[in-house]
Formats: structure tokens, C-alpha cells, sequence
């Protein structure tokens, strides 16, 4: 994305814009790939996190550029240490007298909310009724609190990057590597097992990631490599594994619940060349290094121009389903049943483009 940093010839990144970008680095003699994920902050002294917004069901969390936690509306996912409903935002707090600071990264899932550190830890709050704040407990937290280590010796450390699912976190390490607790009904948190967990758990076989994006019940993972791996439920194929059968049975000689690469859209190899990937509740987005949106799972907010489910990634559309997107993707945004496209054509100029359930006035074009 040219407008968060431009790279030069030599290797030289330049900040040019607020926001996130991948870097793609190719080693053209041996074959090798190797991607950066990279985010460009305001450039003063307070500023520690790109701002942000998440939402889970009923709540709004805002996440500001000085590393402070707002949230309002519904009760007990506020992180105020109340269970009141608020109609303005109101700070998230650690305990009763200290509010919590430091954040560079948000996340929500259906009533609960995850918060990295810039010292690489998280916090948690929220319902917790799967074991998803990764305390010990089932217990819900009105306050932000600590998620632990495997083992509860200590708090979780060495995180830079985190995503929820709808009961369930997912918290990349610095090593590439991905931890997992929550609602594990549907294999999701890729542990070959669909036992609920209350401590993070190493997801087996997630090596190498820079990225991970979940939706309701699974989960992607972008590898340095520039490719996808999925695991979790895969009912309307939203795995991408050319099927609706479940992670556990897409190979015989695969075990249950592991991760699989998704397939590319002629489906004889792997998809490539991701730069970036968003889940909704059934379905992924992802973009590509050229500029192009492909999209798969549950349909009518995949943008092809018609309701049929896809189980492999296929290319999205504008308009009506015979006119291709030649304007460059350069950004994605995945929700329950809509999704939105954020396009730049040759002179620079961005668009904003949304497909799906438009019902209560989502796609913001004055129509419904």
C-alpha cells in the first residue's frame, strides 16, 4: 500500500501515510520470499499506536493514538469496572484507580475485547464464558486483565500481533508462532482436538506467520511466504480448501483439526502473494501483491455477483458480476454479512466500495 510507505530501489522504506502496510521482499537467485508487516504511526512524542476501532455485539471499542482504550454501549464489555450501559465512550480501566495505557493493537469478538502491549503482553475483558481471556477462568472481567502463559506461571509476553474470533484469541509471537484459547467446538483454535481451553495453547504446524485473521469459527494464517492456512468449521467453505468438509478430513493422512493451505483460485496449487487477509462470520478476503480481492465461504457478501458459496477463493467483481475490478485493492474490511473494498486507481485517487446485506444502511450511499 503506496499510501502508508513507498520502498526504493535499494531496500529503503519511507513512511508516507498513516496506517499498515506488508513489505514483500523476493530473493530472485534462490526463490525465497519474505514478508514484513509494517505500521506507520503519527510522528510525535505521544503517539505510540495507529487509531483504531472494533466492534463486538452491541459495543464499540476505540483505540487512540496515545495508547489509551475508550469503549460504550453494552455492560460489562466496557472494561470500566461496571456492568452500566454507556452512551458515551468511556476509558477501559486495569482495577478500580488505574486505567489501561500502552496499547498499540485492539481486537473484539462477540463480548469480550483483547489489547496488546507495546512491551508485547495482553490484556482481556469482557465475557469469558469459553475461557477466552485466557485467565484460568470462565469467569467474565470487568476490568482489563493480564492474559497468562500456558502454564499461568506469569503473563503471556513476547506478542505482536492479536486477532478474536467470536469466543475465541489468537496471539501471534514474535517467533512466528501462534497461541490459542477459547471455544474450540469447531477445531478452531488448531490443536487436533475440540476441547475448550482456559490457557493459551501453541496452535501445531503455525510456523513463520506474520498475520492471523479470524472469523466466527476459524481462523487464517498469513506465512512469510506470502501464502494462507486455515483450520476451524467449513461449512460453506470458508476454509478455501476446495470443499465443505472440515479441516479434520480434507486428507487421510492429515489428523483432525490441523492447518491447511487454501487453494488458488484454478485450483491445482496454493494461493500466493497474499499481502493481506479479513474474516466476517463465514467467510475471507484477502488481497494479493497485484492489486486484486479474492474472496470464498459463505456468499452474498463475496462479491461475485451472486449467492453461490464458494470453497475456493475466487476473484470479486464491481457493478454487475461481468465487470472486473481494475482499479488496485488496496484494502479489505470483513463483517457478519458485509463487506467493503478500498480501491486506488492509477492517479491515486481511493474509492470505497461495499457488497452484501445493506438493511439497516451498512454500505453508507444513502440507500438500504
Amino acid at each position: 500500500n503506496t499510501d502508508i510507505v513507498t520502498v526504493s530501489d535499494s531496500g529503503a522504506v519511507t513512511a508516507v501515510g498513516l496506517g499498515e502496510a506488508t513489505i514483500t521482499a523476493r530473493d530472485t537467485t534462490n526463490g525465497y520470499v519474505a514478508q514484513a508487516i509494517v505500521k506507520v504511526i503519527q510522528n510525535n512524542e505521544k503517539a505510540i499506536a495507529v487509531p483504531d476501532i472494533t466492534q463486538g455485539e452491541n459495543f464499540t471499542v476505540v483505540l487512540k493514538a496515545d495508547g489509551t482504550v475508550w469503549a460504550m454501549n453494552k455492560a460489562g464489555q466496557l472494561g470500566d469496572g461496571t456492568t452500566t450501559n454507556k452512551t458515551k465512550p468511556v476509558q477501559v480501566k486495569i482495577n478500580s484507580k488505574e486505567y489501561l495505557t500502552g496499547i498499540v493493537e485492539i481486537s473484539s469478538g462477540q463480548d469480550f475485547t483483547i489489547a496488546l502491549t507495546k512491551n508485547g503482553e495482553v490484556y482481556a475483558w469482557g465475557n469469558n464464558g469459553y475461557g477466552q481471556l485466557g485467565n484460568g477462568t470462565t469467569t467474565k472481567s470487568v476490568y482489563a486483565t493480564k492474559m497468562l502463559k500456558p502454564d499461568a506461571d506469569g503473563t503471556i509476553e513476547n506478542v505482536i500481533g492479536i486477532d478474536a474470533g467470536t469466543s475465541s484469541s489468537y496471539l501471534l509471537m514474535k517467533d512466528g508462532t501462534v497461541y490459542a484459547v477459547g471455544w474450540n467446538t469447531r477445531g478452531e483454535l488448531g490443536l487436533q482436538n475440540n476441547t475448550n481451553k482456559t490457557l493459551l495453547n501453541k496452535v501445531l504446524e503455525a510456523e513463520n506467520i506474520v498475520r492471523v485473521s479470524a472469523e466466527h469459527s476459524g481462523v487464517s494464517m498469513q506465512t512469510g511466504e506470502g501464502k494462507l492456512l486455515t483450520v476451524g468449521y467449513n461449512l460453506e467453505g470458508e476454509l478455501g480448501h476446495n470443499s465443505t468438509t472440515n479441516s479434520a478430513n480434507n486428507d487421510a493422512g492429515r489428523s483432525k483439526n490441523l492447518l491447511w493451505s487454501v487453494v488458488n483460485s484454478t485450483r491445482d496449487g496454493e494461493l500466493q502473494n497474499i499481502v493481506k487477509v479479513e474474516g466476517g462470520t463465514h467467510q475471507f478476503i484477502a488481497i494479493t501483491e497485484d492489486g486484486k480481492a479474492y474472496s470464498w465461504g459463505y456468499n452474498g457478501q463475496l462479491g461475485t455477483g451472486n449467492k453461490t458459496n464458494y470453497v475456493y477463493p475466487t476473484t470479486m467483481k464491481i457493478g454487475d458480476a461481468s465487470t472486473d475490478i481494475t482499479d488496485k485493492v488496496i484494502d479489505v474490511g470483513a463483517s457478519r454479512y458485509t463487506t467493503m473494498i478500498k480501491l486506488q486507481d492509477k492517479n491515486g485517487k481511493t474509492k470505497v466500495y461495499a457488497t452484501g446485506l445493506n438493511d439497516k444502511y451498512q454500505f453508507g450511499n444513502g440507500t438500504n
